[in-house]
């Protein structure tokens, strides 16, 4: 008997909320990570697939890039509030 293929769902997205399903035609097992946009199928792994996406190389280091990028937007908007303070 074939195995059940593994589906994102709602309950995965509310839980992985940087991952969506991929818009592609014929790819509806595949997802799609916002970090670092790749796109990696759960169709056999389900949430082990996701598991070991979040371990991959790929996705920390966008992640990483992804937030020395929101510190520097921060403290850059940080700076032009004070400069606005100032006049």
């Amino acid at each position: 008997m074939p195995k059940r293929k593994c589906t994102f769902n709602e309950k995965l997205q509310s839980e992985y909320t940087f991952l969506k399903k991929c818009q592609k035609p014929g790819q509806e097992y595949k997802i799609e990570c916002t970090v670092c946009g790749a796109a990696f199928s759960i169709e056999h792994g389900g949430k082990s697939d996701i598991t070991q996406h979040l371990k991959s190389e790929r996705h920390n280091i966008a992640a990483r890039a992804s937030k020395s990028q929101k510190v520097s937007n921060f403290n850059l908007q940080k700076h032009n509030l004070q400069i606005k303070n100032k006049n």
